[in-house]
């Protein structure tokens, strides 16, 4: 038994990290050192499960013993971390799992239950994956003035490579460096709606971002306030790793408390 926990477990946590990082490596190239901070987070259940399989091939040869017989061995165990790997992402916020159509995860569906509680008032509304610095104010006072159903956040993306200007011909007339000026507008997620939103919520699978939204602007009801300053999501490790940096800096710019 001791063994094969010797033999198994640290070629399985091994390359369980290898496999993990392979398949991030847009994040670790360009700090590759970090890929070595395992007690980070990031171990891939298939990277441990080779791992293990060679671990335990190679005991089998070593002391001959039968192979099959090991893995019949290692199979429970292979199933209970797969249960306390899924308890880990769980307590690490991550791998959440694919998107879904169930009514607990619909957007306007969700929105559409707090109507009770929504006076002949405007109410705000954001997502939990991003962070900035918007001005709450500015942005209410905006949304009262025009006087529509909605009232979107614009944030600029910007744009992660250089710019080139070219001809029909493929001649470059210039180039420049990238400028945050160049990307797309999109939807920041600090929301103002008025009571008429709920209109066009129809039940609990409604998806806000899709038939919602669209109609509003099909109906002229849709406005967008152009935020100009620090706005950043977390949808990716990178992004992840760059929020907590500056939190742990002293200077996050949505830190306006």
């Amino acid at each position: 038994g001791l063994d094969m926990i010797l033999w198994a477990v640290p070629p399985a946590v091994i390359c369980a990290r290898i496999y993990y990082v392979i398949f991030r490596w847009d994040y670790y190239a360009s700090d590759p050192l970090s890929a070595l901070y395992f007690w980070q987070g990031g171990l891939a259940i298939y990277g441990a499960v080779i791992g293990g399989f060679l671990g335990l091939l190679a005991l089998s040869r070593r002391n001959r013993l039968p192979f099959l017989t090991l893995l019949d061995i290692a199979a429970p165990l292979v199933i209970l971390g797969q249960a306390i790997g899924r308890w880990g992402n769980f307590f690490n916020q991550e791998a959440f799992g694919r998107n879904t159509d169930s009514l607990f995860g619909m957007t306007g569906g969700r929105v559409r239950r707090i109507r009770e509680y929504i006076d002949n008032e405007p109410f705000m509304l954001t997502y939990g994956d991003g962070v900035s610095n918007v001005d709450l104010n500015a942005l209410l006072e905006f949304h009262k003035k025009h006087g529509k159903i909605a009232t979107l956040t614009m944030v600029n993306i910007g744009q992660a490579k250089g710019v080139l200007d070219v001809t029909g011909e493929g001649r470059i007339r210039s180039f420049r460096e990238k400028d945050d000026s160049d990307g797309t507008l999109i939807n920041g997620g600090f929301m103002v709606f008025n009571p008429g939103i709920f209109d066009y919520l129809k039940d609990d699978t409604t998806v806000l971002e899709k038939e919602p939204l669209q109609q509003l602007s099909a109906d002229g009801e849709l406005m967008g306030f152009y935020h100009r300053d620090f706005w950043q999501c977390m949808d990716t490790q990178r992004e992840k790793k760059k929020l907590e940096d500056l939190w742990q800096s002293g200077a996050a710019p949505w830190k306006v408390w």
